[in-house]
């Protein structure tokens, strides 16, 4: 189920099949993302569609009511019109979306019994119709989400539909056979019969003066006539033609009429009305048992880049409209479901305005739905270029290195040796130089020296830092290790500690709770962790005796 927010086309529905339930999205058809994303939270499957306006509190009814004087002029300034989608449900219910609100505002239920088959909106957005396979028509409320009225069809089949005429006095109920009621009286105005399948879609002229109806496994359009001089029995006016069976209908304000076939393609007929009207005054209609078929004036069909495979528009409806003028453009949604794309077609000739015979649109056919191919290049050379990885770091101690030694004569060293060169300058070092250069830094700022040489290890390195000090014994390293406070690094350190370091560790840790009472308390909880972590481990230890406090 998809549709167009028809007359403006700024906003395309479509419902497809989620994991476990029926999911709503609506494109921007301007941007092609999505602006609206909605799944029930009960699995209810989504049975019909239908695009309306309803008026809602803007200040979500925390106004108090005005006096009845002031009640009207209060109306434009608290109250606003938002665009909504109807969703039937397939236990009766009707749900009202809101694509301002994001969300359910209004919910119809309480009167069909089995899945709704459809629903039209009236255009002030006070009320609506709806239908369902429990054979009843329902006029509602919309704003106090009651019914007004309610009578039982005499049908052949489940599966009609309902169609409002512009001037909302006519309702059409469609099934295999077609019946004009009126809604004033509730009464039948006239019956039409000409489908041998199931009527899938039918829609007013612009006037009123005819319908127009398509059905399953059908590749005919039938026109008939609406008007009331006629009797109780429908006329046939006329049949439209199509490549393929009909899968959507759509009609413009010039009465031009747009129709999709299962093959994808798009099938313009014009001035349908005027024709058919015109056909039907020449001859008598109720004598002639058989007409004449009309082929469509423009057809758009929409290929790939090869030519070879048809790339098929899911929808279409008519833009910029007119009221007696066809300005000539359609909206079109092709490709997949998943991720469509829109268009904006034009299928008159601008120098002679007359309908293009044959429209044919070359287009790329996506490769993947979701994937941007204008980025695919860059994406591809990404993903062949390893990630940084910590993990797989080996961290350098001090235990790495191995102190250098000096040479026990140092006459035997060159002047080119111990010199270093700078421009035309030259400063001599020697070995008792250095070494007092660093016992003076470490003697005014030893904890300085210390953190230096290990400020760039962090994060997945703890680990590693903790093994190597373990290892080589080396007591700053391992007061390093110890001075993190964060959770998150003592118990990941913890449990990736390898077991045969377990008890070093305690040895060291606890000699260090000893000596530096102040710092009890972090130690205390890497005493704590390791122990929580490792227990298993120490449980299987004969010598544990030493951890005991």
């Amino acid at each position: 189920m998809e549709r167009f927010d028809s007359p403006e086309g700024d906003l395309f529905a479509i419902i497809t099949q989620g994991v476990d339930r029926h999911r709503l999205r609506v494109f921007d058809t301007h941007t092609g993302t999505v602006n609206n994303d909605f799944s029930s939270e009960k699995e209810d499957n989504f049975t019909c569609l239908s695009w309306g306006n309803v008026i809602i509190d803007d200040l979500n009814g925390k106004v108090d009511a005005p006096p009845p004087k002031k009640r009207k002029r209060r109306i434009s300034q608290n109250q606003q019109y938002s665009k909504v989608i109807a969703l039937g449900l397939q236990n009766g219910s009707i749900i009202i979306y809101s694509l301002t609100h994001g969300d359910i505002i209004k919910t119809l239920s309480g009167s069909h019994t089995l899945p709704i088959n459809d629903f039209v909106f009236t255009k002030d957005g006070k009320k609506a119709y709806s239908c369902a396979e429990d054979m009843n028509i329902v006029e509602w409320d919309l704003e106090k989400e009651n019914v007004i009225s309610k009578w039982k069809l005499d049908a052949q089949t489940t599966k009609f539909i309902i169609s409002l005429s512009h001037d909302e006095t006519k309702l059409l109920t469609a099934g295999h056979t077609i019946k004009l009621w009126d809604l004033q009286t509730k009464q039948v105005l006239k019956s039409f019969t000409g489908h041998a399948s199931t009527i899938t879609n039918i829609i007013f002229s612009s006037d009123d003066d005819i319908c127009v109806s398509i059905a399953e496994h059908d590749r005919f359009i039938n026109i008939w006539k609406c008007q009331d001089d006629d009797g109780t029995q429908g006329v046939n006016l006329a049949a439209y033609t199509l490549d393929d069976n009909a899968r959507s209908l759509s009609m413009s304000k010039a009465n031009t009429v747009l129709a999709i076939s299962e093959t994808g393609s798009l099938n313009l007929f014009k001035n349908v009305s005027s024709i058919s009207l015109k056909a039907s005054s020449s001859s008598n209609v109720k004598k002639k048992k058989k007409y004449t078929t009309r082929t469509p004036d423009c057809i758009v069909k929409v290929i790939d880049d090869k030519g070879t495979n048809i790339i098929p528009i899911l929808s279409a409806c008519f833009v910029d409209e007119l009221e007696n003028k066809e300005t000539g453009f359609v909206k079109i949604a092709r490709g997949s479901t998943v991720k469509p794309n829109f268009e904006k077609v034009r299928f008159i000739n601008e120098e002679n305005g007359e309908f293009l015979q044959e429209l044919t649109l070359k287009r790329h056919q996506p490769s993947g739905f979701l994937i941007d191919e204008s980025n695919l290049a860059a994406k591809n050379l990404k993903a062949k270029r390893k990630s940084y990885e910590e993990s797989k770091v080996n961290v350098i101690g001090i235990s790495n290195f191995e102190t250098p030694r000096i040479p026990i004569n140092l006459n035997e060293l060159s002047i080119q040796d111990n010199t270093l060169v700078n421009g035309n300058k030259k400063l001599e070092i020697t070995s008792n130089d250095l070494d007092s250069l660093n016992y003076a830094e470490t003697k005014k700022n030893p904890q300085t020296s210390v953190k230096s040489k290990f400020q760039s290890i962090q994060g997945n390195s703890m680990q590693q830092m903790l093994v190597q000090a373990l290892h080589s014994n080396d007591d700053d390293l391992f007061h390093l290790v110890l001075e993190q406070t964060d959770p998150d690094i003592i118990n990941n350190t913890a449990k990736k500690l390898p077991t045969k370091y377990v008890i070093p560790f305690l040895e060291k840790v606890i000699l260090r709770f000893q000596e530096k009472p102040n710092a009890g308390v972090n130690i205390l909880q890497w005493i704590k962790v390791v122990l929580l972590v490792h227990m298993t481990y120490l449980m299987t230890v004969l010598l544990i005796d030493f951890i005991v406090f």
